[in-house]
Formats: C-alpha cells, structure tokens, sequence
C-alpha cells in the first residue's frame, strides 16, 4: 500500500511538474480567427548568453546572439519564452516570428486583449502587446496570402500607437 501511494504522488508531482513547463493555449480573436500559441519556462542552458557590466551591475546583454525583450533592466534571466504563434484565418494557419520574445504575459499565458487585427484590402496586420509588468514591448506582423513578416518588434512608446485606435 505505502509503494503504491508513493508511485501515485510521484506521478501527480511529475504531471504538475511537467505541465507548467509548457502553455498550449488557443485564442479566438473572431468567430473565424484564432491564435495557437506556446510558452515555456525559459532554460538558460538551451540559449546562448552574452553578459555586460554596466556601472556595478552584470545584466544580459543578448540571446542567442540577439537583442531580447521582456525585462526592463535584464538583470535576471527572462522566466518564459515565447516559442510559437499561429494564427489560424477562415482555417488557413500562418506561423508567426517569435525569436526574442521573453516573459510575454505577468501569468504566462497569453489574453486576447494583448492582440489587435486589422484587415486591409490584401493583408492582415496583427498588433501584440507583451509584458510581464515589466519590460514591456510590442510586436507587429504583416500577413499575406498565408505568409508573415514581423515588421517591428520594440520597446519604444511610440510603436504602441496602435492600442489608441
């Protein structure tokens, strides 16, 4: 009996344990449109990490040999990763550029008010919004015919035009 009640509460702490590495979630923006994404809990030994010293204090300078975003001051490693979205139009599914995108939500899980879509005449342009209450940033991608482009990803107040409207 004590064998069994251990092999059952080490399953239970494997599945709790496993199951916050990862976040599958869907969004519906619309009846027909729908984001898929994944987070997971960032691991430091799976990036590569170029430190700086400015004045007293070691921050993270890049990852994996880029800017990141998602901390304010980088002095800590980044909690989660961005590491897909999708978005699913009239069932056509197009894959998003996440590369650099840290700590996208305060919960880990993403909301559908971070996200705005706009439809033109050719192309969609989908609007994010990512902070974890610090380090916030904005991403935009253009899609066309089933492709995207990020067109921006950054930090600076002037690219969040787009909440106003």
């Amino acid at each position: 009996m004590k064998s069994k009640l251990i092999y059952i509460l080490f399953f239970l702490l494997f599945f709790v344990h496993n199951s916050g590495q990862n976040k599958n979630n869907e969004i519906a923006l619309s009846k027909n449109v729908h984001l898929n994404y994944k987070i997971r809990n960032f691991d430091n030994s799976k990036h590569l990490l170029k430190f700086c010293i400015k004045g007293a204090e070691k921050h993270i300078c890049e990852i994996d040999n880029k800017k990141w975003f998602g901390s304010d001051l980088q002095i800590e490693y980044p909690k989660n990763e961005l590491v897909k979205l999708s978005i699913k139009i009239n069932g056509k599914t197009t894959n998003l550029d996440v590369s650099q995108m840290y700590n996208p939500n305060f919960s880990g899980q993403l909301i559908k008010n971070q996200f705005k879509l706009v439809k033109y005449k050719n192309y969609y342009k989908l609007f994010g919004y990512f902070s974890d209450g610090a380090g916030t940033y904005t991403s935009h991608w253009k899609i066309v015919n089933g492709k995207s482009n990020r067109i921006l990803i950054s930090n600076d107040e002037k690219d969040f035009g787009w909440q106003l409207d």
